[in-house]
């Protein structure tokens, strides 16, 4: 028997019939693909090689990172939707969105209210161009997938370079060079440029 699968990077719903695949697509707005009975995999599982998760309020946001691009997903929860996000909205975004990833570590105060010792998280922010924040937890794990994110970066980067044609503004500068003529006074043989009627030294007709 056929199965179907949500293609959203972060729902690993399956269903086992086409009457709960197109339930499941009303509820949620999400789009399913047939799949055989010997896979399993989820598409966050099947698709890219990463992912980053960021909850702001009734919102949560994904990213999944592929050798294409990135797929970039808004899910939006209220109280009535504790099991399926009431709105979720797909796109795909460049790696040129990414302004920045920096590694930093947070302290997070104490652990509790008899252990003092403080919690410290350390990990990496990927910062896109909107100003959103996305925390990749330093597991031992994300490393790699931190590199892999920065080699793409690199080559979109060198892809933007290369389809762009920059304007290349050129001055020509004209040299102009006259010739000055001198004549010489027949009477005290002072020189002066050519056109001065009298001369300036006696005072004689040039």
């Amino acid at each position: 028997m056929d199965k179907y699968r949500c293609t959203a990077p972060s729902c690993e719903f399956i269903a086992n019939s086409v009457k709960i695949a197109y339930s499941h697509k009303e509820v949620t707005g999400h789009t399913l693909e047939r799949m055989g009975t010997e896979s399993r995999l989820s598409p966050a599982q099947a698709v890219g090689f990463g992912h980053a998760v960021m909850t702001e309020g009734w919102f949560r946001y994904f990213l999944t990172f592929t050798d294409e691009g990135i797929l970039w997903e808004k899910q939006t929860w209220s109280p009535k939707s504790s099991k399926v996000p009431a709105r979720v909205e797909h796109d795909q975004i460049s790696y040129s969105a990414i302004k920045s990833i920096t590694y930093e570590e947070v302290d997070r105060g104490p652990r509790g209210l008899f252990d003092r010792e403080h919690l410290i998280w350390k990990g990496w922010y990927i910062t896109l161009t909107n100003g959103m924040r996305f925390p990749i937890t330093d597991d031992g794990q994300h490393g790699q997938m931190i590199a892999a994110i920065k080699e793409q970066m690199k080559l979109w980067g060198r892809k933007a370079t290369a389809t762009s044609s920059p304007a290349v503004s050129t001055r020509e500068v004209i040299k102009e060079i006259k010739e000055v003529v001198l004549i010489q006074c027949r009477s005290c043989s002072a020189r002066y440029q050519q056109g001065t009627p009298r001369c300036l030294t006696c005072g004689a007709n040039l």
